[in-house]
């Protein structure tokens, strides 16, 4: 049996029944296996009585232990389906935005790395139908103790959001969050990021600066938009446009000729210009079609993307650095204090982002 470690940030009593059920799931073909009684437990794990005892007492309500007087307490064998199922401190991470992406990698990696710290398992679940999420959150719910949730940020989630907040089930939004809804939350700040990148661009002496981005009001989409509009406002003499694609037209051909017809309307040809891309894959496009109507870059247009994945350094295009990785890990550890119920107060963190320079945006206009 595995001994509670007192130096880990898991309090004793869950380190305990996670201890009891890798106990109980070893012998749980073994007819009536009785588990060690309360006084042998404290004396192993170093446990005060109390702690122990509440441990078994909330394995046996769940039915998976069955205490019986004079005797001991016995795993219940009509319940092994229960317990090979049972959460042991599961927790979901769940996505409607696909489990291959960059972004959801390095979220992954975060939340698991901290959840494994705190004694507790990641499961990852990823859908794509629509109008699944209730019930999808729902089935989830009735297996981990909490769910980490990052979707595309479509409002009518509100209302599942609200719900699950009235009956104080433990969900926390990663990357992005809704003003609506009083819900823990870690996400980049994406306002500062494109504040930051913008003021760089102008700084490198560009009069002409354009965000391209996508109609939608979800939260880092809304918070570069008015980032960069800030950021150009307060420079005198900064001609500024945002111009916004269709959501759904992002892999597109239609995005493509946008984004051409866009480069050629405002004679990128004349003078040095410099681009904000709302993300990423999209500072790739931009790359691409501007090389393939002669632009040069940097020497014509300068281009910065949100996202800092292994096709930009290859590419050799200046990135925001956003910490993924430390958005996951600021979730798993929010999640954990609800679950454990270390925290009264809402827990919210925007975390501040990085800038990387490279070739596409390495020489002054000046």
């Amino acid at each position: 049996m595995k001994r509670v470690n007192k130096k880990r940030p898991v309090n004793f009593k869950r380190q305990l029944k996670e201890s009891l059920r890798e106990l109980i799931r070893e012998h749980l073909d073994e007819v009536d296996y009785c588990i060690p009684s309360e006084g042998e437990l404290c004396r192993f794990h170093k446990l005060s009585r109390g702690t122990v005892r509440k441990a078994i007492e909330e394995l046996a309500a769940d039915n998976i232990l069955i205490k019986r007087p004079g005797m001991g307490t016995f795993i219940n064998p009509s319940e092994k389906e229960k317990i090979l199922a049972s959460n042991g401190g599961l927790i979901a991470f769940v996505t409607n935005l696909g489990m291959a992406t960059y972004i959801n990698q390095e979220l992954a990696r975060g939340i698991e790395n901290t959840l494994s710290s705190y004694g507790y398992f990641m499961v990852m679940k990823s859908f794509t139908c629509a109008n699944s999420e209730e019930r999808v959150l729902s089935l989830l719910r009735r297996r981990c103790e909490g769910i980490i949730l990052y979707m595309s940020g479509d409002k009518t989630m509100i209302p599942l959001l609200e719900k699950f907040d009235r009956e104080n089930y433990p969900i926390v939004l990663v990357d992005r969050y809704f003003k609506e809804v009083d819900t823990a939350f870690s996400v980049n700040d994406d306002y500062e990021g494109a504040k930051m990148a913008t003021e760089y661009l102008i700084s490198k002496g560009l009069k002409r600066l354009f965000h391209v981005t996508f109609k939608s009001d979800i939260s880092p989409v809304s918070n570069r938009k008015k980032g960069f509009a800030d950021a150009c406002l307060a420079a005198p003499g900064v001609f500024s446009k945002i111009l916004e694609l269709e959501r759904d037209s992002a892999k597109s051909d239609t995005c493509i000729t946008d984004i051409r017809d866009f480069l050629n309307e405002y004679s990128m040809t004349g003078e040095s210009s410099g681009i904000l891309a709302n993300h990423s894959g999209l500072s790739r496009i931009i790359w691409k079609t501007a090389k393939s109507i002669g632009l040069k870059i940097p020497e014509d247009l300068a281009l910065i993307g949100f996202g800092n994945d292994a096709f930009t350094e290859d590419l050799s295009l200046s990135a925001i650095d956003t910490p993924y990785y430390d958005e996951g890990v600021c979730a798993a550890e929010y999640l954990v204090a609800k679950i454990e119920k270390r925290y009264r107060k809402i827990m919210r963190k925007k975390l501040k982002p990085g800038l990387i320079e490279r070739h596409s945006s390495s020489i002054n206009y000046d």
